[in-house]
């Protein structure tokens, strides 16, 4: 039977960190982006109107029921470590992502309590 891996939980964002990137602008993202946007007919600005689900969220807003996301190829660290000699392996590896605009979201209306 397969070993099944666990999926590491992504720390909580503030809304301030989920304005900014740290790991950089991409050219190519930022050209994907610019055409995703112009097929819209909107002027949003990559790394400033485009961001993940996760992101938008953390900054109080709600992707729209229906809209759909661009997709990104993106690449991630991983690390991996050698059983016999303990060593650990840096590299990265290819993931895809979907961003929304902000013309996709609107406002995250806030559950009152009872």
């Amino acid at each position: 039977m397969a070993k099944r891996r666990r999926r590491r939980k992504t720390p909580q964002m503030t809304a301030e960190d989920a304005r900014h990137f740290s790991q950089g602008h991409s050219t190519r993202q930022a050209m994907i982006l610019d055409m995703a946007a112009a097929e819209r007919g909107c002027n949003c600005e990559p790394y400033q109107d485009w961001f993940t689900y996760g992101r938008w969220r953390a900054q109080g807003q709600q992707v729209q029921k229906g809209e759909k996301g661009t997709n990104l190829a993106i690449y991630i660290e991983t690390e991996k470590e050698d059983k016999e000699t303990g060593e650990i392996t840096r590299g990265k590896r290819p993931w895809h992502t979907r961003v929304f605009c902000r013309h996709q979201v609107a406002k995250r209306e806030q559950k009152q309590a009872a």
